[in-house]
């Protein structure tokens, strides 16, 4: 498996409102920093009112390590504005993408995304995970 492929089953779990199985792809810093309802809170509050995702698209952005995402950090639209956990580092990193969450296409949506995340993907000894999550506006 690819990390592209690893993050297209993560999008799919959460269009699939899989919460469970889509926290279980999360690095363990990351599952362990989110906030009290978990992963489908943070859905649901980066969705907002609107409807509900039906399809996902993962794009690979332009960073070949976690020390270019740390030198990034709140310089770049497509780069973090948080700070990169340490347990993110160049060896185990294998990537940074936006994961976009996209609307039903009969729906009369002036959006070209519901809500979408930045995430790093990284290599951890079971396999990939997600090992940064932010949710872009």
């Amino acid at each position: 498996m690819t990390p592209d492929l690893f993050l297209e089953s993560f999008a799919q779990a959460i269009v699939g409102r899989t919460f469970d199985r889509a926290e279980s792809m999360l690095a363990p810093w990351v599952r362990d920093g989110l906030p009290a309802g978990g992963l489908k809170r943070v859905v649901r509050l980066a969705q907002a009112d609107a409807p509900p995702a039906v399809a996902a698209s993962v794009a690979e952005l332009d960073f070949e390590a976690a020390s270019d995402l740390r030198d990034a950090i709140g310089e770049e639209e497509d780069a973090p504005s948080l700070p990169v956990p340490a347990e993110i580092t160049d060896e185990n990193f294998r990537g940074c993408y936006s994961v976009e969450f996209l609307p039903d296409e009969d729906i009369d949506a002036d959006v070209d995304f519901i809500f979408a995340f930045f995430v790093a993907a990284v290599e951890l000894g079971s396999g990939f995970a997600v090992g940064y999550m932010e949710t872009v506006d």
